[in-house]
């Protein structure tokens, strides 16, 4: 995966793939770059956007991720898996915000 995109870096396919394996491997940060380089090069990609938006929230990044989401969500409004994943990231962004105000 990683020579292909060496070899074409404009391949947004192949770094979205790499994305969902360093996603894989816990590797949040890495794959937000592979995501975010798909999306500059088709930023219609619309898988691209809701794994950009998943490694989001294990970076703990709630604000990207909820907007992410809701782009995927205009984009496939028939699509249940993207509103239930919004839901819970607003729901951990309102935790989120709770524990900090008590802080």
């Amino acid at each position: 995966m990683r020579a292909a995109v060496r070899t074409e870096p404009d391949r947004a396919d192949a770094r979205n793939m790499l994305g969902l394996v360093l996603a894989s491997t816990g590797r949040a940060a890495d794959a937000i770059e592979q995501f975010e380089a798909a999306l500059k090069t088709e930023p219609q990609f619309v898988s691209a956007r809701f794994n950009l938006a998943n490694a989001l929230v294990e970076a703990g990044r709630l604000d990207a991720a909820i907007t992410n989401y809701r782009k995927v969500i205009a984009a496939f409004p028939e699509d249940p898996l993207p509103k239930q994943r919004l839901e819970e990231a607003l729901a951990a962004q309102a935790r989120q915000n709770s524990e900090s105000s008590r802080h």
